[in-house]
């Protein structure tokens, strides 16, 4: 009356599938109140000596009878024994003594294929401040009584839950993801904020120290100049030396205008606010009127510059940029050479990149000190030969100004001969 069924016995076969095993969640339970610890992304938690009762759930991931399936659990550490725990999917810890633990569970399938990997958890309780025989003897024997009533409600009241536990678990997940979603992302703006600020407390204060460092020379010049042009007023020459005063005082103070405008763009490279704005240039042309600028500077002290002209070298960079570096490196080549010294400055071309380098017969800087240079935090400063100040931190200029136009810069020196500085630009 119902029809006709036929099957081949031999074509029956049991489930082969090894289901993966994964902690579904891990709390703490402090006051009633649950805790949960994030499982699901590391293979190891760290528990306060005050953690004492958690509970770690766990499943395997094979749903075709899953009440069938079977776990086993291993806590190394304190026993090497394998614990059969029937189709239960978790275990509640409590009391575990400071130390480190492998928590390994493994499971199986409906027809009992298991998992021979499983899954493992290293869990670590930090030691607690109490460690006297007799307080580790009264919490021991506190915390097993706690933990054998805790055991046996918690066990009464996932019998209660068990139809509402796939439901609550779902919700509670949602919220947890919800919840770590918001506080990475007030983390990140907390991050970011800090960040911000710090740089800029530090751009302010190497500001304020950079335009002190790098003004003083231009108004040494400047006051020098006008001393002079005081001094020639009585004089029957005054005519001649107090236009070449004049002359000369003015182009200090344009170049002090300048530099001034370098030195707010450079601060406002620093706040993202500058645009970067490279562009073709004669590299031996800005050398030269760089030069002419310090010229007063190396006069004063008898020292020579020489330029070997390289003929026609077209850079490409921010030319503000540039006479920046330039600025800084002859001022300071002037600076540590003594009375009747020499400053070199060489230019040539090195494939992709253009190579400037800048040498004096000055006082050299020992090699210990070398690697201080271009460092904000640890920075190398001491006087010229004629007693002149710096900040040391006209190099750290230099260094950030040629590493965005990617190239570097570096110096040798001998300690009584002399250094070398050099730095590359693109073509």
């Amino acid at each position: 009356m119902n029809g006709f069924n036929s099957f081949r016995p031999d074509s029956l076969s049991d489930n082969p599938f090894r289901p993966d095993i994964v902690f579904t969640s891990c709390y703490k339970t402090t006051g009633g109140e649950k805790e949960y610890i994030d499982v699901e992304n590391t293979a190891r938690i760290v528990l306060d000596h005050s953690d004492r009762n958690f509970t770690i759930e766990f499943a395997a991931l094979e749903f075709t009878n899953p009440e069938r399936n079977q776990y086993a659990y291993r806590l190394e550490g304190v026993s090497d024994d394998w614990i059969l725990t029937g189709n239960r999917r978790f275990v509640p810890f409590a009391s575990l003594a400071p130390g480190e633990y492998r928590f390994t569970v493994r499971g199986s399938n409906n027809d009992g294929v298991w998992n021979p990997e499983g899954r493992t958890l290293t869990i670590i309780v930090s030691p607690p401040w109490w460690r006297t025989p007799w307080a580790i003897a009264a919490w021991v024997i506190i915390i097993s009584g706690l933990a054998m009533i805790f055991i046996r409600l918690r066990e009464r009241q996932l019998l209660r839950e068990r139809d509402l536990l796939e439901q609550k678990v779902h919700e509670r997940t949602l919220q947890i993801e919800e919840q770590n979603t918001r506080i990475r992302q007030q983390n990140e703006e907390l991050s970011s904020l800090n960040e911000k600020l710090s740089a800029l407390n530090a751009t302010r204060d190497k500001f304020f120290s950079i335009i002190a460092h790098d003004l003083r020379n231009p108004f040494n010049t400047i006051l020098g100049l006008s001393d002079m042009a005081i001094s020639s007023g009585n004089q029957a020459e005054a005519p001649g030396r107090m236009t070449k005063a004049m002359t000369d005082l003015r182009d200090t103070a344009r170049h002090t205008f300048d530099l001034l405008q370098t030195l707010l763009l450079w601060a406002r490279s620093q706040t993202g606010t500058l645009d970067f704005e490279p562009e073709p240039f004669d590299l031996a042309e800005r050398i030269r009127e760089n030069i002419d600028l310090v010229r007063s500077q190396a006069d004063k002290k008898s020292i020579s510059i020489t330029f070997e002209e390289p003929g026609l070298l077209t850079a490409n960079g921010d030319t503000r940029m540039i006479d920046t570096v330039l600025r800084n490196l002859l001022t300071n080549a002037i600076k540590f050479t003594p009375q009747g010294g020499s400053v070199t400055v060489t230019a040539r071309s090195a494939g992709e990149a253009i190579e400037v380098g800048i040498a004096d017969t000055g006082i050299g800087i020992a090699t210990e000190n070398l690697a201080r240079l271009f460092q904000p935090d640890n920075r190398y400063v001491r006087k010229g030969t004629d007693k002149e100040r710096g900040s040391g931190l006209g190099l750290m200029l230099c260094r950030e100004f040629i590493e965005m136009h990617g190239g570097a810069i570096e110096a040798e020196s001998t300690t009584g001969k002399g250094s070398l500085f050099r730095f590359t630009l693109p073509a």
